[in-house]
């Protein structure tokens, strides 16, 4: 592992700024706005040039400008003044110094008000607050300074999937796929394949794409909402009505409406690509209802309609259903081309290379476009040579292994918030991130531009997000965990920005989506605000809670989520009912565990049937009734046999009753699917050493690998994963005094997990130490105890330990009546304890009665 800490400050130029046209009659209103803003930010005739009819004043001050604001009023319209402000802006929009032109309106001038050329460019916007105008100029300005951003913009390659998608669309009308399904890792040029795809196959259909999100669990109304705002312009007030007005209608209507949208945006030459980010499907790889229902009505069109981001293929079954949609699985590219993007990529930032060098660079990009992003910067700070000397940073940043990526990195306060926020609300708006982050335009700036140099941030149309790949690891790191009055602070302001916006035109969607969630999160959120909150809006924020330890809200976020559970797809009215189950069996309440049960009884899905399975498990393994728990698990899993969470609970199961074997395969199953969780990787690693220590073969290598990772996940502070399994691989080796050594560290670290407690114990009673092993037994004792009964099926195990210590002390005739009589261990757990029992009697009789003698010798028989 690499020991630099990765601290990537480029030198920027100056800041961005806005010219301000106007006509002096509306100086008040501007003068405010110009104050608001600061004279840094802005070009503005009386107060940074000169403001007499000087034409080359106006080219000077437009040459320093990156953003043309035009203030459209009844005087504006009919100044010379503002006309040669317009003209001049138009030779340097043309000329490519002015990047973006926007228009305001201040009074009730028409849209027919403006030159034809700008009418072409722009929809008039009425605002009438001055505060509220100068926060929409800044959020541009650092939009488009996030766009200066160095990236890879080529397209090369993949001339393979393009001649197989056209000869897709190169049939009749009736049958051209109404879907685009690009399918693949992260970063492998999913999106740049659909886009660069259909301006080729369709040049004069579409002209622009815009993409939208579905994150799991999200339903038709997420979907028509981001839809509506992208394609209508209304007040905040109507905005809301019309949300109001689609929730009531039925499935067949909501997708009618969707697709009158769809229909409407792409007459006007915009092409919709939805991120999948596992909404678009149900559990069984078919399309959501409403996505169903949608393509079914949009069979009539005579080209695509929807193209879609995906890491998951759908089903070949419902391929077949599916007949209009197309599905392309994207593969890394060929050396050669990657050799050909990088080449250009560094000759356009002047970077010197050798063919060798070039060579070595790419044998570490692994056929990702997206991976030359992370190199270029690396090599516009530390040089090509110090990175081929060292690659440890590139390779840990294409295999995402977020946690050890990120503790590489220096943040600083500015983009701690930044990070910290986006954690929170996943995508915001650069005006959002500015009311809340506080600081200055050029602070924020320059920290959303670092961030993007590591790789921590990414732009996608107006929003702002965490990629993908580094979102657990930024929700795991303590640097962006904040205290709960800080993130009801920022939902507070959240909610004060969008109140600006209740008497405007129109509502940015990222503000929206953005508010909405924080009035569910906030104590007092604004009434208005109130009636956009979304069932999924709650399921998330219950879901935080879970995952935090916090039973008891999360249970009443459930609550209110499953209330509104008309408005949730049915694989989310179960994630609802799953994890108001698990957080009831946790807290001991029995009445709303069955009440739970009882409504998942009420579906007649797989996965609710498989639900139910496994919160029957997950109780009875809490109240330590493991045989009943393994075959609810196994009925469970027989429904979902790729299932994350049923094959750690197995695992597990089998772990704690030494059955490595058997526990192997479900924790190789689990860690293919989650390959960074600390959790899934510590049961591997347990399914491992188990089987080593019991004389199984396993491929040392592997294991060998996967403690490497444990320690990368697990070996934070206040985590203990990769100290317990230390501890177990020293005992394993016979090096007890190091065996020891780990467990006491796990133990300081975490006082309450009982994993260490066990492994010292068994390290002492492989000493003969049957003493120090008690002493241990003690303490699971009093954990277990305050613990109210839950343990996770700890107390066998503690049962276990206890006759195993009797065993040790010559206590035979105790030992067998704990086995007898003990209701908590499971049959194969008895069954070893017998035959180890039957051993020792054999080997010192002196210490057993004459029947259990005879106990012995028929058991071994």
């Amino acid at each position: 592992m690499a020991t630099t800490r990765l601290d990537f400050r480029h030198v920027w130029g100056a800041p961005l700024k806005a010219f301000l046209s106007h006509s002096s009659k509306d100086k008040i209103f501007v003068n405010s706005v110009a104050t608001s803003l600061g004279l840094m930010q802005i070009e503005l005739d009386e107060k940074t040039f000169d403001f007499t009819l000087n034409v080359a004043a106006i080219h000077d001050a437009l040459k320093r400008c990156d953003l043309f604001v035009y203030f459209l009023s009844r005087d504006s319209s009919t100044s010379g003044f503002v006309k040669e402000e317009l003209r001049s802006a138009l030779e340097n929009r043309g000329s490519g110094l002015i990047k973006r032109i926007v228009v305001s309106t201040l009074d009730e001038s028409s849209y027919r008000d403006l030159p034809n050329w700008l009418q072409q460019l722009n929809i008039a916007q009425k605002i009438s607050s001055p505060k509220l105008c100068a926060r929409r100029i800044q959020a541009l300005l650092l939009e488009l300074a996030a766009l200066d951003d160095a990236g890879v913009g080529l397209f090369i390659g993949r001339d393979a999937d393009q001649a197989d998608l056209r000869k897709a669309v190169s049939v009749p009308p009736k049958d051209i796929p109404l879907s685009i399904h690009a399918v693949g890792q992260y970063g492998i040029g999913r999106r740049t394949f659909i886009t660069n795809s259909l301006k080729s196959l369709f040049p004069r259909l579409f002209n622009t794409f815009i993409e939208v999100t579905i994150s799991q669990y999200d339903g038709p109304e997420e979907f028509y909402r981001q839809l509506f705002i992208l394609n209508t312009i209304s007040s905040f007030e109507n905005t809301i009505g019309a949300f109001e007005l689609y929730a009531r209608l039925d499935t067949r209507e909501k997708a009618s409406a969707i697709c009158t949208i769809l229909q409407e945006m792409a007459d006007n030459g915009e092409f919709i690509i939805v991120i999948d980010e596992g909404g678009v499907y149900d559990d069984d790889g078919q399309f959501q209802p409403f996505l169903a229902e949608t393509m079914r009505q949009l069979s009539a069109l005579g080209r695509p309609a929807l193209g879609f981001v995906q890491a998951r293929m759908m089903p070949a079954k419902w391929k077949l259903v599916n007949e209009r949609s197309y599905h392309r699985y994207l593969k890394p590219l060929r050396d050669e081309d990657m050799k050909t993007i990088l080449s250009l990529t560094l000759n356009e930032f002047s970077i010197e290379y050798t063919e060798a060098q070039l060579l070595q660079l790419i044998s570490h990009l692994d056929g990702h476009p997206y991976n030359i992003r992370f190199l270029l910067h690396y090599v516009l700070n530390y040089g090509v040579q110090s990175l081929i000397d060292d690659p440890q940073d590139l390779v840990e940043w294409k295999n995402r292994r977020a946690a050890d990526f990120l503790n590489k990195i220096v943040f600083d306060s500015d983009e701690v918030k930044i990070m910290s926020i986006l954690s929170e609300y996943h995508y915001l708006d650069p005006e959002t991130l500015l009311a809340t982050v506080g600081g200055s335009l050029e602070q924020i700036t320059g920290a959303i531009r670092r961030l993007q140099d590591f790789c921590c941030l990414e732009r996608r149309e107006h929003y702002l997000y965490i990629p993908g790949p580094l979102r657990d690891g930024v929700r795991r790191d303590d640097r962006f965990k904040q205290p709960d009055s800080w993130n009801q602070d920022v939902a507070l302001k959240i909610c004060e920005l969008v109140s600006e916006y209740e008497n405007e035109d129109h509502v940015p969607l990222a503000i929206i989506g953005s508010a909405t969630l924080a009035s569910a999160k906030a104590k007092n959120p604004p009434a208005f605000l109130a009636r956009l909150i979304l069932p999924s809006h709650l399921l998330r924020i219950a879901r935080e809670h879970y995952d935090e330890g916090r039973r008891t809200l999360c249970m009443e976020f459930c609550q209110k989520a499953y209330a509104m559970k008309d408005r949730l797809p049915d694989d989310a009215q179960v994630e609802v009912l799953r994890l108001w189950g698990l957080s009831a069996i946790r807290a001991g309440d029995t009445t709303v565990y069955e009440d739970v049960l009882g409504k998942l009884r009420g579906y007649h899905t797989k996965v609710a049937r498989r639900m139910v399975f496994f919160l029957e498990g997950f109780a009875l393994r809490l109240k330590g009734q493991l045989d009943l728990a393994e075959d609810k698990f196994i009925q469970a899993w027989k429904l979902a046999r790729s299932n994350q969470s049923i094959n750690r609970e197995l695992a597990s199961l089998y772990c704690k009753q030494r059955r490595y074997a058997e526990a192997e395969a479900h924790a190789r199953a689990a860690f293919e699917t989650a390959p960074t969780n600390p959790f899934i990787i510590d049961i591997f690693a347990e399914t491992l050493l188990g089987k080593a220590a019991a004389g199984l073969a396993i491929d040392q290598r592997e294991l060998d690998e996967i403690m490497k990772q444990l320690e990368v996940y697990g070996d934070a502070p206040g985590s203990s994963f990769f100290l317990v399994r230390e501890a177990q691989s020293r005992l394993r080796k016979r090096d007890y005094i190091n065996a020891i050594k780990a467990a006491t560290k796990a133990i300081d670290r975490t006082p309450q997990l009982l994993a260490p407690y066990f492994l010292r114990a068994e390290v002492y009673l492989a000493q003969a130490d049957p003493v120090r092993a008690e002493k241990d037994l003690q303490q699971v004792d009093r954990i277990l105890t305050e613990a109210g009964g839950f343990s996770e099926g700890d107390e066998a195990r503690a049962h276990e330990l206890g006759v195993r210590i009797m065993i040790e002390r010559r206590q035979f005739n105790l030992a067998k009546d704990k086995i007898d009589l003990n209701a908590f261990l499971p049959r194969a757990v008895k069954n070893r304890l017998y035959r180890q029992l039957a051993k020792a009697v054999a080997f010192e009789p002196d210490h057993a009665s004459k029947p259990l003698k005879e106990w012995a010798r028929r058991w071994q028989d």
